[in-house]
């Protein structure tokens, strides 16, 4: 633990060896094809990614994967009470034959993080706020260097990430040290009422009956338009009550470096 912590004090820049492997053939690839990317459209490049996703209840674009294709996630699906045995990305709006199109799609676009990377930023655009996997997870240390590339070419862009992929999280803490300070990414607890992730400085976590870690998300209460009913209206409504809440309103708090812990309440 203690090495951990030493590792994510050290300053990192497009010197240090985050940059040896993948980055810098990412910006080498960037410095030689600047003019193709200035011309090419976001729409273009939104084809090209495999289309960004657009959840209707949050203030961003994302980016889902195939919940199938989760390395931890995966073989949390079938532990009882764990944080992905009622994964909503698995049900709903999510098995719809266009989404799961835009899965394999997506995966298909990401077999040259190079071009990928390009290609992401260009979609991104000026977005201010981003949020990688409304649905799935990362993929591999590679995938995560990629992902950390594309921030630090877009430093007016806020991006978020929760995942479940401890090892791949503390691989990258161990050899490179600190995230972007626009990159916040979230280890997400295992099972339901757990605690926290150790292992990282920003973490969330899943709670029932509202016993929370850290800040609780408010989103279970507000509205599109950011309104916010009180708990007790809320849990006197009805089965089907037919009320559009579940947004965000104007709360950034996951994206919010200075937020230890964000926990949601389980749905």
């Amino acid at each position: 633990m203690d090495g951990l912590m030493d590792t994510k004090k050290r300053k990192t820049s497009l010197s240090n060896t985050r940059h040896d492997t993948l980055s810098c053939f990412v910006l080498g690839r960037l410095t030689k094809q600047n003019e193709r990317q200035e011309s090419m459209t976001k729409s273009e490049a939104n084809k090209l990614v495999g289309g960004l996703s657009n959840p209707s209840k949050m203030p961003c674009k994302s980016y889902g994967l195939d919940p199938k294709k989760c390395n931890v996630g995966s073989k949390l699906r079938t532990v009882k009470n764990s944080t992905c045995s009622k994964c909503y990305a698995c049900k709903g709006m999510y098995v719809f034959p266009s989404v799961q199109n835009a899965f394999v799609r997506r995966l298909d676009s990401m077999s040259d993080l190079g071009v990928w990377v390009e290609n992401m930023i260009c979609a991104i655009g000026k977005d201010p706020y981003f949020r990688w996997h409304d649905a799935g997870d990362i993929q591999s240390i590679d995938h995560l260097l990629a992902i950390v590339s594309i921030a630090e070419a877009m430093p007016s862009t806020r991006f978020w990430i929760p995942t479940r992929e401890n090892g791949i999280v503390r691989q990258y803490m161990m050899e490179h040290g600190e995230f972007p300070e626009n990159l916040c990414v979230r280890l997400s607890a295992t099972m339901i009422d757990g605690e926290p992730s150790a292992y990282a400085d920003n973490t969330s976590s899943v709670h029932k009956d509202f016993a929370h870690y850290g800040d609780a998300c408010q989103a279970y209460r507000t509205s599109k338009n950011g309104d916010q009913i009180s708990d007790e209206s809320f849990h006197a409504l009805p089965k089907g009550h037919g009320l559009d809440l579940g947004h965000c309103g104007d709360c950034r708090k996951c994206w919010d470096k200075d937020i230890v812990n964000v926990s949601y309440g389980l749905h």
